[in-house]
């Protein structure tokens, strides 16, 4: 838990989720196959997430690995529950 509450891990968490919700509403609506949808989901977050970091990198901050992985994932294990069933 103490990584979770460190620096702003749950924002991202919470980013990360809001990911998934999106592109599975969207995806819905255009009738995509569940699959399709979460792994859109995990590919956006990743790539958004690294985005940001190296903004954040390059206006002098520290790139955060773990801020990453936190926004990748609710998005990753919707891809493994999805994958198991």
């Amino acid at each position: 838990m103490v990584w979770y509450k460190a620096s702003n891990h749950y924002k991202h968490v919470l980013l990360g989720g809001m990911f998934l919700a999106s592109s599975t509403f969207i995806g819905l609506i255009y009738s995509i196959d569940v699959d399709a949808i979460v792994i859109n989901s995990l590919i956006v977050s990743a790539m958004s997430a690294l985005a940001l970091e190296q903004k954040d990198n390059e206006y002098g901050n520290e790139f955060d690995i773990n801020d990453v992985i936190a926004t990748i994932l609710i998005p990753l294990i919707s891809v493994i529950l999805v994958s198991i069933l």
